[in-house]
């Protein structure tokens, strides 16, 4: 009987890890294929979810915080008063300089019967100026 000579356990090795590399290779590719059709699949989903639900709120918060009325009828006006320092005048002009920006909280406030004082803090109404309160 003769015994064959077995090849080395290494030689064996090296084409089995190349296979091993190849396989994994053609495994991400299809993996990554396999993703990219999902994406174009899901992507009219979410360029309505976009169009439908995520736009219009966003428009919403914008528009919420939003005040041109005085910046719009008033630009001198406006100018002169974010330039001014804020002191030593009575309070309806700090009011005045907080309603001269484009943007306040004042809306977003009303909503939790809240307002902002005179210094700039935010404190709620008065019990008899509270509408939503009682709902929370």
């Amino acid at each position: 009987m003769t015994i064959l000579p077995q090849p080395a356990p290494a030689a064996q090795a090296a084409p089995r890890a190349h296979r091993l590399a190849a396989q994994a290779a053609n495994y991400r590719r299809a993996r990554r294929k396999a993703a990219i059709q999902a994406l174009l699949l899901a992507l009219p989903l979410l360029v309505f979810l976009l169009a439908t639900f995520i736009a219009p709120i966003a428009i919403l918060l914008a528009r919420s915080v939003r005040n041109p009325e005085v910046p719009g009828a008033m630009p001198e006006l406006a100018r002169v008063l974010r330039q001014w320092d804020g002191r030593d005048v009575p309070d309806t002009w700090r009011l005045l300089k907080r309603a001269s920006s484009a943007w306040t909280p004042d809306y977003l406030l009303n909503g939790i019967d809240a307002r902002v004082t005179p210094d700039g803090r935010v404190a709620a109404v008065p019990p008899d100026s509270a509408v939503y309160r009682a709902a929370f």
